[in-house]
């Protein structure tokens, strides 16, 4: 069963939590400092710090996206605070899946390509000796 936030041990908090507090527990969590955090998603030091004084209650699009990705959680909640918080490794690995299958489903086609072109070339070959075969029972 998949936790909720309330289930969470690692998200404790009230549903008008806001965007600074957010961050700022997902930085503990991580154990990562501010300047860390802008150092690895090259979301600004300036940024963050506008959103940890309360100067700015959103983020744009973009860095929203950097940030959820950064920290596994999801870009809705790191936004508005509402649904789930974290990644649900599930949903990872079965995109995982999928991906490795449809690499190999890839590689089989390929493979499967080249088989038929080696037995096309192959029948070729044996209708040829056939015929050689044909042509000298006739003498």
């Amino acid at each position: 069963m998949l936790k909720t936030n309330s289930e969470s041990p690692f998200f404790k908090y009230s549903s008008d939590m806001d965007l600074a507090c957010r961050l700022d527990q997902l930085i503990e969590k991580k154990g990562v400092t501010h300047y860390q955090v802008s150092k690895a998603t090259g979301v600004s030091q300036a940024t963050l710090s506008r959103v940890r004084c309360n100067k700015t209650k959103k983020l744009n699009t973009k860095n929203i996206e950097i940030l959820a990705k950064y920290f596994d959680v999801r870009e809705t909640w790191l936004r508005t605070g509402k649904g789930e918080s974290e990644v649900i490794l599930l949903e990872l690995q079965e995109e995982d899946k999928v991906l490795k299958y449809q690499e190999m489903i890839s590689k089989l086609i390929i493979q499967n390509d080249k088989m038929v072109a080696l037995i096309e070339k192959q029948a070729v070959t044996i209708e040829k000796n056939i015929e050689i075969i044909n042509a000298l029972h006739k003498r």
